[in-house]
């Protein structure tokens, strides 16, 4: 079993090369495929040394995992700022949550696949830290919503579960049929069962 190690730089200079080898990471994909994927590969698509490659990640998988956190947190950003505003309706920013996740899943199966077949073992090490914090900073601001009533609830509890709906159903949508997938129905089905379970 590998160590999934993700360093994340704090230098403009460091970050650039760091998102640059996240760049590549689809491309690499789709050429080669994940077994014939290597490190030496995605660092010379991105154009940087194999010694800077590790400087960041221990392993290709940590960038594959490191990409679709990523991704996952731009897709969010929006959301998050809607969360902010104390006069935005709580079923939309539920429903924006719930769209997030569902598109992110359909847009990035191949690479959310990989990483559930390919390397089970180092699942229980996936840290989608930056992911995870902007969905509990929309938990958060929830609670500064006054159409939102929370019933006493542990606001732990309400993170909790807001990023489940985000993650925990990403799994099944990449393991569906294409042609069985229906995004708008997804959409709704998952907004009317969080709208109930948080919405008063």
């Amino acid at each position: 079993m590998k160590s999934i190690v993700i360093n994340h730089p704090k230098q403009q200079r460091s970050r650039q090369k760091f998102h640059a080898i996240l760049d590549a990471c689809p491309g690499i994909l789709r050429e080669f495929g994940f077994k014939k994927s290597t490190a030496a590969k995605i660092a010379l698509e991105a154009d940087v040394s194999i010694g800077t490659f590790y400087d960041y990640f221990s392993c290709k998988e940590a960038v594959f995992i490191a990409y679709l956190d990523r991704e996952l947190d731009n897709a969010l950003e929006q959301v998050a700022e809607n969360a902010q505003q104390k006069d935005t309706d709580a079923r939309s920013i539920l429903r924006a949550l719930v769209t997030a996740g569902v598109e992110f899943a359909h847009n990035h199966r191949d690479i959310i696949k990989l990483v559930f077949t390919h390397f089970p073992d180092e699942l229980h090490q996936i840290d989608l830290r930056e992911s995870k914090k902007k969905i509990g900073n929309i938990a958060s601001d929830f609670s500064h919503n006054t159409k939102i009533t929370f019933s006493g609830r542990d606001p732990r509890l309400i993170t909790y579960t807001l990023t489940n709906i985000v993650l925990g159903f990403q799994f099944r949508i990449v393991v569906m049929p294409e042609e069985k997938f229906e995004k708008q129905a997804v959409i709704e089905e998952l907004t009317n069962i969080i709208s109930a379970y948080l919405l008063q």
